[in-house]
C-alpha cells in the first residue's frame, strides 16, 4: 500500500512538475526584448515540444503553404490548409487550458489534509482519457490535411523536401 501510494505521489509530482513546467513556458512572456520566448521566426508559432503530434501538423501546414506555389496549391486548398490550421491552434489553446486546470484541480487534491486515491485516480484516468481522444483527433486532423494535396502535389512536395533536406 505505502508503494503504490508512493508510486503514485512520484506519478502526481512528474506531471504536475512537466505541465507546470510547459504552462511557466507559455506564459513566460516579457524578456527585455519585449518578445515572447515562444516566438521561433514563424510568425509567433511555438514549437509545440508538448505533443509531436500538433508539432508535425503544424509544421506540415507551415510548409505546404511556405510553398504553395512551387506544389501547385489552388486558393480553395491554401484557404482549407489555413483553416485547419487555425482550428489545431484553437483546438491547442482549449488542450493547454484544460491540463492547466487539471493540474489546479490535482494540486488542491494533493493538498487536502485527507487524500482520497480514489477520486485522484478517477481524476488521473479522466484526463489520461482526455488526452487519447485529443491526441486520436490530432491524427485525424493530420490524416485530412495530407488528403488536401492531390497525388501529384504530394509528390512534388515530398521531391522538394527531399531536395531541401540533402543540401
Amino acid at each position: 500500500m505505502k508503494k503504490s501510494f508512493l508510486t503514485f505521489l512520484a506519478l502526481a509530482l512528474m506531471l504536475t512538475s512537466t505541465a507546470f513546467y510547459g504552462v511557466s513556458k507559455a506564459y513566460a512572456c516579457g524578456k527585455d526584448d519585449g518578445q515572447c520566448p515562444l516566438k521561433n521566426g514563424r510568425g509567433g508559432e511555438s514549437n509545440h515540444d508538448g505533443c509531436p503530434i500538433v508539432k508535425k501538423f503544424l509544421m506540415t501546414a507551415h510548409e505546404y503553404l511556405e510553398h504553395r506555389k512551387q506544389i501547385g496549391l489552388s486558393e480553395q486548398q491554401v484557404s482549407d490548409i489555413k483553416g485547419m490550421k487555425l482550428e489545431m491552434k484553437k483546438s491547442m489553446i482549449r488542450n493547454m487550458a484544460n491540463m492547466q486546470v487539471f493540474m489546479l484541480d490535482m494540486k488542491q487534491q494533493l493538498s487536502a489534509t485527507t487524500l482520497n486515491s480514489e477520486a485522484i485516480n478517477s481524476m488521473i484516468d479522466q484526463q489520461m482519457s482526455t488526452m487519447a481522444a485529443g491526441a486520436k483527433e490530432t491524427v485525424a486532423a493530420y490524416v485530412k490535411l495530407r488528403s488536401v494535396l492531390t497525388a501529384d502535389q504530394q509528390v512534388k512536395f515530398k521531391n522538394r523536401h527531399h531536395a531541401n533536406n540533402a543540401a
